[in-house]
């Protein structure tokens, strides 16, 4: 990301952590001492994607349903999680959470110019930098149609806290 917070220009390396895969994630609770269905296992990991710190906040003494509802819905604690996150990432976080809000809406995704529209925005260097910094830090991917005489980039939201977010948040 090349936001300009209090450490801009004083990094040395960049380090892109993944979330864990499906079958880390079922590593990771049975080394816990878990014992989970798959479909469980399957259930969090759309909820919570496989993303340590919130899995590490998931009890054993309670079922997969209930964590996520004390997770999530107990005092409506997902609302200022997603705020928290794009404000934590990015110091101009308002047009990130503009691009994601648009994009949740559209489950194949938008193009360049549809988002731009979407958002209000005029193109340029700085909207394009957003889009880069999203797709790098895998809460958007770009991909383009096959079979298309013209080659056009569509920008989808991928990251599943944030799927997750704009499904109970539009509830």
């Amino acid at each position: 990301m090349r936001d300009y917070g209090g450490l801009y220009g004083r990094i040395t390396e960049s380090i892109f952590l993944k979330p864990f895969t499906l079958s880390e994630c079922e590593e990771y609770w049975t080394k816990r001492g878990f014992h989970l269905s798959r479909y469980e296992i399957a259930l969090t990991y759309m909820v919570i994607g496989g993303v340590p710190f919130y899995m590490d906040s998931i009890r054993p003494d309670r079922t997969m349903a209930d964590n996520l509802n004390t997770i999530y819905f107990d005092k409506d604690k997902a609302r200022p999680e997603f705020k928290d996150v794009y404000t934590g990432l990015y110091s101009s976080s308002e047009i990130y959470i503009d691009v994601i809000r648009q994009l949740g809406k559209r489950f194949y995704g938008m193009t360049r110019s549809e988002l731009l529209k979407a958002v209000g925005k005029k193109g340029g260097g700085s909207f394009s930098d957003v889009l880069e910094n999203l797709i790098d830090s895998g809460i958007i991917r770009s991909y383009s149609l096959y079979g298309c005489q013209r080659k056009q980039t569509f920008y989808q939201l991928v990251d599943f806290f944030t799927l997750f977010y704009h499904c109970i948040a539009n509830r």
